[in-house]
């Protein structure tokens, strides 16, 4: 009985978070350790924007803003946001990206503010946000602590063109 209840269970969750994906519902997921790992696994041989956030920090808001416009003129540009507020809830999170206009492929948000969590992501990292990491389609990478400018990303964009031809 327990199994079936379970299964059941199981089987709407899926139900349930399949049809709100479907309708561009803006689904948040929980950063833990191994996180990025599935982040570059998704992203196999593929490069990708990864951007640490906070809803406190004026400067993210800022570069959010940037990223927005120059996504329609580079729909390559796959950008996975990561929000250091720990526990912040779905709906603030997608009150923020509709303040912006910048649409993520993944969002995430930090489970726990743990700074252990920041170590995972590069071991030399404090906190300092914002924090934008440029993958490489290898996932080598460079992460820029404070505002990054259009012309860095512009950049970024050049390059992968580049190293994928």
């Amino acid at each position: 009985m327990l199994r079936i209840f379970t299964s059941t269970l199981l089987l709407l969750s899926t139900f349930f978070i399949l049809n709100s994906a479907s309708a561009g519902e803006v689904i948040v997921q929980d950063f833990v350790k191994g996180s990025l790992n599935d982040i570059k696994q998704e992203r196999k041989d593929q490069p990708f924007l990864l951007v640490f956030w906070s809803k406190d920090c004026g400067y993210c808001f800022k570069e959010m803003n940037m990223l927005a416009k120059l996504q329609p003129k580079h729909p390559e540009l796959d950008i996975v946001l990561v929000s250091t507020d720990a526990g912040l809830e779905d709906e603030m999170v997608k009150h923020f990206f509709e303040q912006t206009g910048l649409e993520a492929d993944e969002i995430w948000v930090f489970s726990s503010d743990s700074p252990r969590l920041f170590s995972y992501v590069d071991r030399d990292w404090q906190g300092e946000l914002p924090n934008t990491v440029f993958h490489n389609s290898k996932h080598e990478y460079q992460s820029i602590v404070g505002e990054v400018k259009y012309k860095q990303v512009k950049d970024w964009l050049k390059y992968i063109r580049n190293e994928q031809s």
